[in-house]
């Protein structure tokens, strides 16, 4: 099982990931490095003290564009990928935080070597 997530819900898979042991990948999520104190203080208390830094720095991916506000909550753990925001024609929020605009960003950039894709867009209406 991986946990997955994006943004706050990133934030959320990382966190679990790192209490449950399991892998966990987010996308755009704010950092969770100094948060997982407080669950270490509670599992210290409960005599169940697990290193929650070492299992985020070992079994977690996070991967965050550069000028995208969220990610800077927070420290990061673990591997970190940071990407530069193709979409200058947008606001950073609608270009790349939006977990369209990541997706298609990963494609063009990275590829589909299975070909399950033509082509990705999004487009962002508001009102």
């Amino acid at each position: 099982v991986v946990v997955t997530g994006h943004s706050l819900g990133g934030g959320i898979a990382l966190v679990v990931g790192a209490l449950t042991d399991r892998l966990a990948v987010a996308l755009q999520p704010p950092g969770v490095f100094y948060s997982l104190a407080k669950h270490e203080a509670a599992q210290r208390a409960t005599k169940k003290s697990r290193d929650l830094h070492g299992a985020l720095h070992q079994r977690s991916v996070s991967l965050v564009f550069e000028g995208d506000w969220i990610g800077n909550f927070d420290g990061h753990g673990g591997l970190v990928q940071t990407m530069l925001c193709d979409q200058t024609q947008k606001s950073i929020a609608v270009g790349c935080h939006l977990l369209e605009g990541a997706i298609c960003h990963l494609l063009r950039h990275c590829g589909d070597e299975a070909e399950r894709f033509d082509v990705c867009r999004h487009e962002y209406q508001p009102g």
